[in-house]
């Protein structure tokens, strides 16, 4: 799952990432890194990864306003296109991200 809010205080995720994980399949939670956060842990099965710098108010407040110009996350586009180089995924489910630069950029990282 990619997430574009913490992790796991956002009760949609955690819920339904602790609900695979439950049932025996492996999950991983992409997410962006805030001070004080581990990088990696696994909180109730789930497999959480947090990647970029980071992830300030005011990092945020830039970030948004420079993906609604461009429709393109580029701080995390490169954190994840990292992370998904050198991981083996299957399946991807998003939350919280504007559709269409994923569905270009995810394109690429998906078996046929």
């Amino acid at each position: 799952m990619i997430l574009d809010g913490n992790y796991p205080q956002d009760i949609r995720v955690r819920k339904e990432a602790e609900s695979i994980a439950e049932s025996g399949i492996p999950i991983q939670v992409l997410t962006r890194w805030r001070t004080g956060e581990k990088r990696l842990e696994i909180i109730n099965g789930v497999k959480i990864f947090r990647l970029g710098k980071d992830y300030t108010h005011t990092r945020k407040g830039i970030n948004d306003i420079l993906t609604a110009l461009f429709y393109i996350d580029f701080p995390f586009r490169k954190a994840l296109s990292n992370f998904l180089n050198h991981e083996n995924v299957s399946v991807i489910h998003v939350h919280d991200f504007l559709y269409d630069f994923l569905r270009d950029f995810l394109h690429d990282f998906l078996p046929p």
